[in-house]
């Protein structure tokens, strides 16, 4: 398999990229929802077309890997195309990129790689991983974040009434949704109820609709009272409260949009 050829040559440096929070993109388990939803919007032609170019590769097992081979030699460049830096009275379409590039710069090459005809087939199944982790990424408002903060990571988090520390980037990633408390497949039904209206909607939007989108949610993931704040950023039970419906809207719009995506790539007609 081509996922075991990076996976099992640097198992070490690939243990601290696991263990890293500070280095992920969404969480494993809201990884695992949108790529469902995406699953469930996906047609057969589409299916069988990805199925056929992977050697029938779990999809979720493709999305994963980006997170999984950034510490591995040759790979390292690729820990910045998670994410972009950008400051609140600035606009996204007028920032100068950084060299060596980010999630905007990267997803538009890995699409450009899954339209274009005579791309190898390994370089092609690289960028669609890549592609597909970065279109749900993109959709987690920190990942369109500050530098002064490093996208929340840097904002230390008491989180409950846990006596580790979490940050808030980790908040958005994982731990909203480890409260609800449900199974992937019970999130999934829960969230992929949208109308046929609402994804013609989300489907008529760009690369940069989504990155302007996650910025423009940024205030309100900053927003941290009622609860009483100390030297460390307090959130409880009101945050999640006032928060989790939207980041459920932007698991739910992922999915529906790679989903989208993928059918114009790999089944046109449709």
């Amino acid at each position: 398999m081509l996922r075991s050829t990076y996976l099992g040559v640097y198992p070490i440096l690939l243990t601290i990229a696991l263990c890293s929070s500070a280095a992920t993109g969404f969480g494993v388990d809201a990884h695992k929802i949108i790529t469902q939803i995406t699953e469930n919007h996906l047609t057969d032609t589409t299916t069988k077309a990805i199925a056929e170019l992977t050697g029938g590769a779990d999809l979720i097992s493709l999305v994963l890997w980006p997170d999984r081979i950034r510490y591995v030699p040759g790979y390292l460049k690729s820990a910045q195309w998670h994410y972009i830096n950008i400051a609140d009275d600035e606009r996204i379409d007028e920032i100068e990129h950084v060299p060596g590039g980010d999630i905007l710069t990267a997803i538009k090459r890995f699409h450009g790689q899954l339209t274009e005809s005579g791309v190898a087939k390994n370089k092609k199944i690289e960028a669609l991983r890549f592609f597909m982790h970065f279109a749900q990424d993109l959709h987690q408002p920190l990942h369109v974040g500050l530098q002064a903060d490093r996208g929340g990571n840097g904002i230390a988090v008491q989180w409950f009434n846990a006596t580790k520390t979490k940050n808030l980037h980790w908040v958005w990633d994982t731990g909203m949704i480890a409260t609800k408390k449900l199974t992937i497949e019970q999130y999934v039904q829960l969230l992929d109820q949208v109308s046929p209206q609402k994804i013609q909607e989300w489907g008529n939007s760009e690369f940069l609709d989504w990155a302007e989108e996650s910025k423009a949610l940024r205030q309100q993931v900053y927003s941290f009272s009622p609860e009483k704040q100390t030297r460390k950023t307090v959130i409880g039970q009101s945050y999640v409260d006032r928060n989790i419906a939207l980041l459920e809207e932007r698991l739910v719009m992922a999915g529906i949009r790679l989903a989208g995506r993928l059918n114009k790539i790999f089944d046109p007609s449709h």
